[in-house]
């Protein structure tokens, strides 16, 4: 990978390093390996400088893309264990320290809070001074100190864990606090937990668990380290209320061309091949269920991916139309347009940092307004769908925040706002559909407000503009005038649109409206020559004309 540049003045350097992070971002979206899928490396300090490895009998060298690492007692039997962050599944591990106990084992925790400052203590240093016994080795300093953060992304226990192998007493635990205050701790003992209070000067007992149940987690029912194999369904509960792209269309089974118009109804959107086996299972049984998903409130369109047949190829032998007859298929269907394809693809990339092609069966449960609320991959399953059309076609946003993740929990974030939704689809549109972007950025501006509303507005004037020159370059005038029109509408304080729309019109001889522009640019920008060049042409123009 490229290095850092070490000024920002640099510009190709920023540029080499911003397209290495672009593209070691796009193969992890491809599923490769961040890591290259190496195997984790533990090593077991020996002393005097001198490190082992012991990844294997460790049971810690997994193939994990692994992030986080916390440290925690968490079964409070003296002993620190592990809680692994993955980028990649599974997200969350947890490893216990199996380390038995016993005379050389022992071990002391510290829990500090502070009166005068932070009441966690963040920053506080803590000595532990362990007994000179004739058993024991020579004295030694245990420093500690308390961190808001420690390692890559992580934040272990406040607690202070202090190994402290054979020694079986303490003189006393010295603390510096954050304020700069030292203070001396009396009554610490080895295989117990204490609260250090500021100002107490002597450690409170605090008994394991804090007098509640030990909390108990299930071991692993088969090897961990085997990633698991695909599936070939998903069920996938969307965070947030997705705006499907305003230019889907499709060919209905009367090959006339349609767009998705707004419905009383949640859709279920099946997408289907007349040669894949699994999307007959699919249309077979909504097919068979049509009723219990018409009571449940739920319609379906039926789109096959195979394309439309060629104009004089339309006829009851085509296999898409003897599919469906043989099936006595209720629903409505028809040919999903390849462009309305290419477009689910980019829906699905922005939504799922996995990139993957869009396959069928694929279906997505859309509201009334075609929000998608549900991507369902494979052949659906009845009572998921009715369970869905019950419980999620109605739901409020933080209803849907809740329901989408597959753990159960507690949250500590506000739902996702819509405006931010729409925001980020038409970031995402921009290259390959611009018209798409500019209409999901519109979408943002009117959900959003205040500063952050003039300023989408501001971007989406700008995008609108380039769409109306782009279309004024190819001579089509009906569009071009459209988006200047709707670039206006968005940022009508621009100089540079009033002037250009002015130059279009005048043009095409609409010399009236095309001064009115024109003389609203130079009003908002006093020194352009260009504008002011323009209206003197228009004037020739006139004085020319005359009889």
């Amino acid at each position: 990978m490229s290095p850092a540049p070490e000024s920002s003045s640099d510009k190709a350097g920023v540029d080499r390093y911003a397209a290495a992070w672009a593209e070691m971002l796009r193969r992890v979206t491809e599923g490769r390996s961040w890591s290259g899928r190496e195997r984790h490396n533990v090593y077991l300090n020996t002393g005097a400088g001198r490190f082992a490895g012991i990844s294997f009998i460790s049971g810690l060298d997994y193939k994990d893309d692994g992030r986080a690492l916390g440290l925690v007692d968490w079964d409070q039997d003296g002993d620190l264990d592990l809680w692994f962050r993955n980028r990649t599944a599974p997200r969350l591990r947890f490893l216990a320290n199996q380390t038995p106990a016993g005379p050389e084992h022992a071990f002391v925790a510290l829990k500090l809070e502070s009166t005068t400052g932070n009441r966690d203590a963040i920053g506080a240093v803590v000595e532990v001074i362990p007994t000179n016994t004739q058993n024991s080795p020579k004295a030694a300093r245990f420093v500690k100190s308390v961190r808001a953060g420690d390692l890559f992304l992580s934040q272990s226990s406040t607690w202070l864990h202090f190994g402290l192998g054979n020694r079986r007493a303490i003189d006393e635990a010295r603390v510096l606090w954050p304020g700069g205050e030292r203070e001396r701790f009396a009554g610490i003992q080895p295989g117990n937990r204490y609260l250090l209070r500021q100002g107490e000067g002597r450690g409170i007992l605090v008994e394991p668990g804090g007098g509640r149940p030990p909390l108990a987690l299930r071991s692993a029912s088969q090897d961990s380290s085997v990633q698991p194999e695909p599936t070939r369904t998903a069920h996938i509960l969307l965070p947030a209320r997705v705006p499907l792209f305003p230019s889907f269309s499709y060919r209905d089974a009367a090959g006339k061309s349609q767009s998705l118009g707004s419905t009383r109804q949640t859709r279920l959107l099946a997408l289907w091949s007349e040669s894949c086996s699994h999307c007959q299972t699919g249309l077979r049984l909504l097919t068979k269920s049509a009723e219990a998903l018409r009571a449940a409130g739920l319609d379906v369109l039926a789109l096959s991916v195979d394309g439309f047949p060629l104009e004089g190829s339309l006829d009851d032998t085509a296999p898409a139309y003897a599919l469906m007859d043989r099936l006595g298929f209720p629903f409505a269907w028809g040919f999903l347009e390849a462009g309305s394809l290419d477009r689910l693809q980019r829906l699905e990339a922005t939504l799922f940092d996995r990139k993957r092609s869009t396959s069928v069966p694929l279906s997505l449960l859309l509201d009334p307004a075609n929000n998608v609320l549900a991507i369902y991959r494979g052949a659906p399953q009845l009572e998921v769908l009715l369970a869905d059309a019950k419980g999620i076609a109605g739901a409020t946003d933080e209803t849907l925040h809740h329901l989408a993740p597959p753990l159960a929990g507690l949250w500590f974030t506000r739902p996702v706002s819509p405006a931010y939704v729409a925001e980020n689809l038409a970031r995402s549109f921009q290259k390959e559909f611009p018209e798409d972007a500019a209409a999901y950025l519109s979408l943002a501006a009117t959900r959003a407000a205040g500063a952050k509303q003039e300023m989408l507005k501001r971007e989406l004037g700008a995008r609108y503009h380039v769409l109306a020159r782009r279309y004024r370059d190819q001579e089509r005038a009906e569009e071009a005038a459209y988006y200047f029109e709707e670039a206006l509408r968005a940022a009508p304080a621009s100089s540079a649109i009033h002037h250009d729309f002015g130059v279009f019109l005048a043009s095409y001889g609409n010399l009236d409206e095309a001064e009115t522009h024109l003389r609203r640019a130079l009003a908002l920008d006093p020194g352009s020559d260009s504008s002011r060049g323009a209206l003197e042409m228009i004037a020739r123009i006139r004085a020319g004309n005359r009889p």
